[in-house]
């Protein structure tokens, strides 16, 4: 896959060398200041050994050729050709020298900001599940400082995506960074759909792990009567060992995404149909009026008979 259409210039000479480190250097130094885009790809030279640094923004590197060694928190990590770590501001890392002939390697780098209101751009989805790894993958990124991709089949894009961001950032148009806030969100969403699918909770006996997407499904499908023991049965975990798992994981207790789901449901339902609010109740597992009414106007802002009115 390539999407550059402009030759990268492997410098080979230690006088382009240095050249290039240099202005590696200074677009690093100088990010985020008034002359700069809150997004910014650049080209990150290989031969370059990084000593051990932390940034005040988010770190994309990416592959795009060959091989390459980096330490995270120290733990190393070897990207082949395609693979994306993102770091986010606790990510302590350092990289190990590349062959500059073979290895090319992009940083793509984002104000905290920036990443913020994208991740709230897209996580306004109607599909619970579309919105639950959104806010998983943020807690992710809260409580683990790297995340790793690896380019693993078609369905996989977000290497279109970034050829096409440095491709914009090359490139001379005067509405750059709109375009690159657009093809960034973009690739947030990309993220958390190959992050969905292969999220996986650990299995302590076998160690296969179960898809962490096919157990949200299956409490969003059976959300009326399912607890936590018929969940764990289905899935042949210990209860005590699946809600730990969910909490370290998600972010979120078993209890608390029931409750999304059971509320989401309802307020869809409020919009789509001409059920009473009762029934409605009924339908998604509840049968305390006071307590739902509660629960889902600290959820939504409004009793449902008043989100129903405003929905009209």
């Amino acid at each position: 896959m390539n999407l550059l259409p402009f030759h990268l210039g492997y410098a080979v000479s230690e006088e382009q060398q240095e050249t290039c480190i240099n202005q590696f250097k200074n677009k690093i130094s100088n990010f985020g200041t008034k002359d700069f885009s809150p997004i910014l790809t650049i080209f990150h030279p290989s031969w370059v050994h990084t000593k051990i640094h932390q940034h005040p923004f988010f770190e994309f590197l990416y592959l795009y050729k060959g091989n390459l060694t980096t330490i995270v928190d120290g733990e190393s990590l070897d990207l082949v050709e395609g693979d994306l770590c993102l770091m986010n501001l606790n990510a302590k890392h350092q990289i190990f020298q590349g062959d500059n002939t073979k290895d090319v390697a992009f940083n793509l780098l984002v104000l905290p900001e920036v990443f913020q209101d994208c991740f709230l751009t897209i996580t306004h989805s109607s599909s619970f599940i579309s919105s639950f790894f959104q806010e998983t993958f943020q807690y992710q990124m809260k409580s683990q400082n790297y995340l790793l991709f690896h380019r693993d089949s078609q369905e996989c894009i977000y290497e279109t995506i970034l050829q096409l961001m440095i491709t914009c950032e090359h490139s001379s148009r005067t509405n750059k960074n709109e375009l690159l806030l657009g093809l960034f969100s973009t690739l947030l969403t990309e993220l958390t759909y190959q992050y969905q699918r292969f999220a996986t909770l650990g299995d302590p006996e076998n160690r296969t792990g179960r898809d962490i997407h096919e157990i949200i499904q299956y409490i969003t499908e059976h959300s009326n009567q399912i607890n936590l023991s018929s969940l764990a049965e289905h899935f042949n975990y210990a209860p005590a060992y699946l809600s730990r798992m969910i909490k370290q994981y998600c972010g979120q207790s078993f209890s608390d995404i029931l409750l999304n789901i059971r509320l989401t449901q309802a307020a869809q339902n409020l919009i789509e149909t001409d059920d009473s609010i009762q029934a409605i109740m009924y339908s998604i597992g509840y049968t305390n009026s006071t307590w739902f009414i509660r629960k889902f106007r600290n959820k939504y802002g409004f009793t449902p008979k008043d989100y129903r009115k405003q929905h009209q």
